[in-house]
């Protein structure tokens, strides 16, 4: 049996949910979490305002994923 049950042993497949990803506090720690191996989704209300956030999650060696939803509007993080 693995002494690593219930954790990821493998951190490619973990994936960390960034609200305000955009600018300020949540790119700093989609970045972080980027530098830690964890696949960062970064969530934001205008995609075209995180290309810089990209480009820094990037020059750490992952990649990311874009989703553009208003977390203030329910039916924009449902779908």
């Amino acid at each position: 049996m693995s002494e690593n049950k219930g954790q990821h042993s493998n951190e490619q497949h973990r994936v960390g949910l960034v609200t305000g990803a955009a600018r300020g506090i949540g790119a700093a720690a989609a970045v972080a979490l980027a530098q830690r191996g964890i696949t960062p989704v970064l969530l934001v209300r205008d995609p075209d305002r995180a290309s810089g956030t990209v480009a820094a999650v990037r020059a750490t060696g992952r990649d990311c994923e874009v989703v553009a939803a208003d977390v203030a509007h329910a039916e924009e993080v449902t779908r």
